[in-house]
């Protein structure tokens, strides 16, 4: 027994103390367990609620107007994905960091509008979607707690987006016609090998890029998009020692525009990520570059010295000095005399070639050298073995909707591609139409392939090889599209300004005088007998020596004053008649006509408003019936350029009857061609006509008086003047994009 001293001097004994651990030590076994079990089920949910973030399938759907959706179901807590673009191949890339994949099948063929395909690929550290495209077409993203929404759009004409929501389908308020984006940063930076990239700064990511190459220039269009007063300029380049000489950046319409002009031959690729966009440019090695470097040799050299050795040899020797793998044919044969020194080991090898008729082909590190009559033989069967797999290749049927276009006419053109050219003619809606010409060799579909029209839903039926296939849906998408429409407005002003004048005069004098004899005067001797018999006080107009009264001035009257001097006396007597008449008229009027049309590019269109009378005939006795029309007309044929002007063809036409009932029709036209900017207004064409004169009717000698001369003349004065004036305004209304 082992006693334990305290500090209390208590002793304890030690046996008691083992016998009661073993109890202690089960009990609290126990208790641990039951804690550990209630701590587990407590855990439990929190456990099971930390999904690991995941994509698990990919479904797509085909939606009105062209549109398609592509649903990725998911699972977990998904983070916002970085998404960024590229063109040239157009493709549309999102990558969700710290996702995996399940996805199986990992490409998904859909072949439906715009899209070719979609890839979901899934590493350790990220997932990445990527949306094959055959042409650059708008699109939105959409994320909720089980699946990403990807909406991918076609251009479209349409209304108005409406408040709230984009015009693809998806409620997002900031992508609104009312709420456009903002370039906020335009920049230029010297790369690697000489390229030039711009970096243009976006408010947002999901803008609408257009990109397109014409005339040694490179144009950006951001749709939808405001530019600030201080970005709307011209960056110069040329010091930077790149492709890129300038670059513009200015606003057009509702668009921002940025062309990048280039020197030479070069590569481009744009992409955006996030909220930039980037355009590269590389310059290209011209072919005359190519071909130094292709003639150049740049092996190490090598010194031979032999007498009759056999080509395999020689070959063999050169295989041995350089360490490359040589295949020789047995068809090699022959010996030759060699002497060379210092000399790079492939220009020694391209003589022995050269002198004994033979050929290599290369891949990778082995050569394999052949007869040059060997070789091409070789070839020739390999491409007729490829030519045959090529006819046993299983065709493939897919339905390709046509949205704008008519599909017989986009059939036509797949059938007689070679008609392409001046010939095709867009309607309205986009349909195209062509002169039929036979061919010989299809070049767009296999000799095996067929195009079969479904005039009903207006969709293709294409049965070919799948590579064939993806060519031809390439194309429709290219010529699958609205065309743009021109709102053309004319203003047609007619103005009159007219004035006239008239004065006149009447004078009469009648006198009796009997001191030496009796003197009747008078303006008449009618109106003398009549003094004579009657007396003085029955003298009348007769008595009027001038008659020059004021005409009337478009049926009015003018205004008179009269004025009669009578004195009697005996054996004497005077009689003096005095009238002034005077009127005159002044006018001004103005006739404004203002048609207007809508009509699509190269589509001619006619609006025309006025009268058409029916008039009667009769010839060799025979009546019958002729109808004649004034009228109001604009006819117009307008052809958008490539930089947004617009070239009309205009013919105006502004006729009148010359009364209610005749049949004389007083006519103007113009016609002409004019060359104008947007919304640019201009004066096509005018008429000034000014009618003047002045005339005066006087009495001679006496109406030559000074001062006097005035009673004895009437003076006329007439001054119209009428002036038409035809202003034409055009306006390029583009299709909206409805993903913007």
């Amino acid at each position: 027994m082992v006693l334990i001293k305290t500090d209390s001097e208590s002793m304890i004994n030690v046996p008691q103390i083992e016998r009661i651990r073993p109890e202690f030590r089960n009990y609290s076994v126990r208790a641990l367990s039951m804690y550990a079990l209630l701590l587990a089920a407590f855990l439990a949910p929190a456990v099971s609620l930390a999904v690991e973030p995941k994509l698990v399938a990919v479904e797509h759907t085909v939606l009105s107007g062209g549109q398609l959706q592509v649903n990725i179901d998911t699972q977990g807590d998904i983070p916002a994905p970085k998404i960024f673009r590229t063109s040239q191949p157009d493709r549309i890339i999102l990558d969700y960091f710290g996702v995996k994949s399940s996805v199986n099948p990992r490409i998904r063929e859909v072949k439906r509008g715009a899209v070719d395909s979609v890839v979901v690929i899934g590493t350790e550290e990220r997932a990445r979607i990527i949306v094959n495209l055959v042409a650059s077409v708008p699109f939105e993203s959409q994320q909720s707690d089980s699946e990403i929404v990807l909406l991918i759009g076609q251009v479209v004409t349409g209304q108005q987006t409406e408040p709230g929501r984009s015009g693809l389908g998806l409620q997002d308020v900031a992508v609104t016609v009312s709420d456009p984006h903002h370039v906020t940063t335009v920049d230029f930076r010297r790369g690697p090998n000489s390229s030039g990239r711009v970096a243009i700064g976006l408010d947002r990511e999901n803008v609408r890029v257009m990109v397109r190459e014409e005339r040694g220039e490179i144009v950006l269009d951001f749709v939808n998009t405001v530019l600030g007063d201080d970005l709307e300029r011209r960056l110069d380049v040329l010091d930077f020692a790149t492709p890129v000489q300038f670059v513009d950046t200015f606003s057009l319409d509702d668009r921002t525009r940025i062309v990048l002009s280039v020197l030479g031959a070069y590569d481009f690729v744009g992409f955006q990520s996030g909220k930039t966009f980037s355009a590269e440019v590389t310059p290209r090695a011209d072919d005359a570059e190519t071909k130094v470097v292709d003639d150049s040799y740049i092996g190490s050299p090598i010194s031979f010295d032999f007498q009759n050795i056999s080509v395999r040899g020689a070959l063999q020797t050169i295989a041995e000095e350089t360490g490359i793998n040589f295949v020789i044919s047995d068809s090699v044969t022959g010996d030759l005399t060699l002497r060379l020194k210092d000399v790079p080991w492939d220009q020694a090898l391209e003589t022995i070639m050269q002198i004994k008729g033979l050929a290599k082909r290369e891949k990778d590190n082995v050569v394999w050298i052949a007869p040059a009559d060997e070789i091409t033989e070789n070839e020739r069967l390999a491409l007729e073995s490829s030519l045959q797999m090529t006819e046993l290749e299983p065709l493939v049927s897919e339905l390709v909707q046509i949205n704008y276009a008519r599909a017989e006419d986009i059939a036509d053109l797949l059938k007689s591609v070679k008609a392409v050219g001046p010939d095709v003619q867009p309607s309205m809606f986009g349909n195209v139409s062509i002169t039929e010409v036979q061919t010989d060799e299809n070049r767009l579909l296999s000799e095996r392939g067929s195009v079969t029209v479904d005039s009903r839903t207006n969709t293709l039926l294409i049965q070919d090889m799948r590579h064939k296939i993806l060519e031809v849906r390439k194309l429709i998408s290219e010529l699958d599209r609205p065309v743009k429409q021109v709102l053309i407005e004319a203003r047609i002003v007619e103005a009159n300004e007219d004035f006239s004048r008239n004065i006149g005069m009447k004078l009469g004098l009648t006198g009796i005088n009997d001191s030496v004899g009796s003197i009747i005067g008078s303006g008449s001797l009618s109106n003398t007998a009549t003094v004579r018999t009657d007396g003085i006080s029955a003298s009348g107009d007769g008595s009027l020596g001038v008659n020059l009264p004021a005409g009337g001035i478009n049926g009015e009257s003018p205004g008179s004053y009269a004025l009669t001097l009578a004195k009697a006396g005996a054996g004497w007597a005077a009689l003096i008649d005095l009238e002034i008449s005077a009127l005159e008229a002044e006018g001004n009027g103005k006739i404004v006509a203002n048609p207007r049309l809508l009509t699509a590019d190269k589509q001619e269109a006619q609006i025309e408003q006025g009268q058409e009378r029916i008039f009667t005939t009769s010839t060799q006795g025979e009546g019958g019936v002729v109808t004649k029309k004034a009228v109001l007309s604009l006819t117009v044929e307008p052809q958008i350029t490539p930089d947004d002007r617009v070239i009309l063809n205009v013919f105006v036409t502004k006729d009148s009857f010359v009364s209610a009932t005749e049949e004389n029709i007083n006519t103007l036209q113009v016609r002409t061609q004019v060359l104008l900017d947007n919304g640019e207004t201009v004066v096509i064409g005018g008429i000034y006509e000014q009618q003047t004169s002045k005339t005066v009717t006087k009495i001679p000698l006496l109406g030559d008086l000074p001062f006097v001369g005035q009673l004895f003349k009437k003076k006329g004065i007439l001054d119209n003047r009428r002036e038409l004036l035809i202003f034409l305004t055009p306006r390029i209304i583009n299709p909206a994009l409805t993903g913007d």
